[in-house]
């Protein structure tokens, strides 16, 4: 059931609860966004974040520096093992870790 244009009830075991049809809303953007503020967008339910410009500053994320560590030695020293690194070198440029496959020699 739709409880306004941004809000449905949903039910489940005659227990009801609500929830928003537009999770974006309450989720404020990045810290890089200047003046943050919710517009309605044509033939759209729910609105979206605009950032206003400051002149003289670039728009986007900051300069991120793409790194990696080193590989981890194999976890196994025959047969399929696996190496992990961490790395900045991402869309979002977040240290996150990564993990391969790795086969130092076929077990006997």
């Amino acid at each position: 059931m739709t409880i306004g244009s941004q809000i449905a009830a949903v039910s489940s075991n005659a227990t009801y609860a609500c929830v928003s049809l537009c999770p974006g809303e309450s989720l404020p953007p990045s810290a890089q966004c200047h003046h943050p503020h919710l517009v309605a967008v044509p033939g759209q339910c729910c609105r979206e974040w605009m950032c206003d410009t400051v002149p003289g500053k670039s728009v986007g994320p900051p300069s991120c520096r793409r790194v990696s560590g080193r590989w981890s030695p194999c976890s196994h020293t025959c047969g399929a093992g696996v190496s992990v690194r961490w790395t900045t070198d991402n869309a979002s440029c977040q240290t996150i870790n990564e993990t391969r496959l790795c086969q130092l020699r076929p077990c006997q």
